[in-house]
Order: C-alpha cells, then structure tokens, then sequence
C-alpha cells in the first residue's frame, strides 16, 4: 500500500464516528469543546439544525447547514474579529406657509440611529474531521466534527503527497 492510501486511511479512522438513532442519545451537545491533548488542543464542535420534513434532500440541507456552522464554531474559536459601524442620519423637514397676515411655520424632524455590529471569521480548517452525528425524525440533525494534532498533520501529510504526486506525473490528456 502507497504512503498516500495509508495516510488517507489513516485520516478516515482517526476518530470514531458517533451515529445515534435519535438526538436524545447523542453523545455531543451543541457547542464547542476545547481541550488541552498532548501535542496541541482538541476541538469538537456540534451545532444543530431544524428539519421540518422527513425527506431526503431536507435531511441533506440540514446535515450541510449543521455541519457549516459546526466549522464556523472552531474558525470563530481560531479567528475572529468584531466589527462595529455607528451611523446617525437627521432628516429635517421645514415647511412656511402664509396666509393673508398669518405666517405658519412647521417643522419636521427625524433621527435615525443605526447601530450594526458584524461578526466575522476566517480560518483554514485543515484535518477537521467528522465525528458523528444524530437525526431526529422531522425535528433535528446535529453534526459533530473535530479537530486535534494528528488529523492537522494527517491532513498536511496528504497534501504534501498529493501535490508530490501530482508534480512527478503527467496528467492524462484527452487526445
């Protein structure tokens, strides 16, 4: 067996994937886990997500959905900035009317203050792994994932092999 197959399959059988039959059984709750491991921390990370039906592509959203912000659990963990934007805007509306020795005057005025704050993160997440997850008929899915030493340099090691690989042979050409 190649260093590639081994190190790929090493990467599949890092962790043991947790699969319940019901969320009520499910080992994981939702949030993050960090944990100091020989060599480095630990992550897991489980989020959750609604599904309204019992059908296979509402399952397959929900599995993407739950295992996306599962992701952005750990990226907001390695990366995150907090941005904060303050706007205040003042419309001033001023009308005169006379009549006759009469002089009117009205004004209108309206302020607006918009306050945003954003949260953002960005992080390569290379070696995440998932870790099991858990349906619960028409109601939820919830996706864990993880990430710890080895899967970060199983996963650098099988880059590192692919792009060897792929440097040292020609691609096939449709001739």
């Amino acid at each position: 067996m190649s260093y590639r197959a081994a190190t790929f399959i090493g990467l599949l059988s890092v962790s043991s994937i947790a699969t319940a039959a019901s969320c009520e059984e499910y080992p994981y709750t939702d949030g993050i886990n960090v944990e100091d491991v020989q060599g480095g921390v630990k992550i897991i990370s489980t989020a959750s997500t609604s599904v309204a039906f019992d059908d296979v592509s509402a399952i397959k959203s929900a599995r993407d959905e739950a295992m996306m912000e599962a992701k952005s659990y750990i990226s907001k963990f390695l990366n995150e900035g907090i941005k904060s934007d303050e706007t205040i805007s003042k419309a001033i509306n001023e009308t005169v009317t006379m009549k006759g020795q009469s002089k009117e005057a009205e004004r209108k005025e309206v302020k607006e203050i918009l306050k945003k704050m954003q949260n953002s993160s960005q992080a390569l997440l290379r070696g995440v792994v998932p870790l099991g997850d858990c349906y619960t008929k028409a109601r939820e899915l919830r996706v864990s994932v993880g990430v710890k030493p080895d899967t970060i340099n199983q996963a650098g090691n099988l880059a590192t092999g692919m792009g060897n690989s792929s440097s040292s042979q020609p691609t096939p050409n449709n001739g």
